[in-house]
């Protein structure tokens, strides 16, 4: 689950070369600028829940492990 804020961040650069690729070409622009919004809004949202996630996961783990280290004492 490290590799989630590098994904985010190639997310966020494929995103803004394809509006400005739909900037310069004004001929798409009209029919593809909302659909690569979309599809770049729904790709960063389910990143950040998987991060959410995963952060959440880790911190249980880490108190499990504290809690197994200091019961074992």
């Amino acid at each position: 689950m490290k590799i989630i804020p590098y994904l985010i961040v190639v997310i966020v650069l494929i995103s803004v070369m394809a509006n400005c690729f739909l900037l310069i070409h004004k001929e798409y622009q009209s029919k593809y600028v909302g659909m690569v919004n979309i599809i770049t809004g729904i790709c960063l949202w389910s990143n950040v829940v998987l991060l959410v996630i995963s952060k959440r996961n880790l911190k249980k783990r880490q108190t499990n492990a504290v809690h197994k280290i200091f019961s074992k004492n």
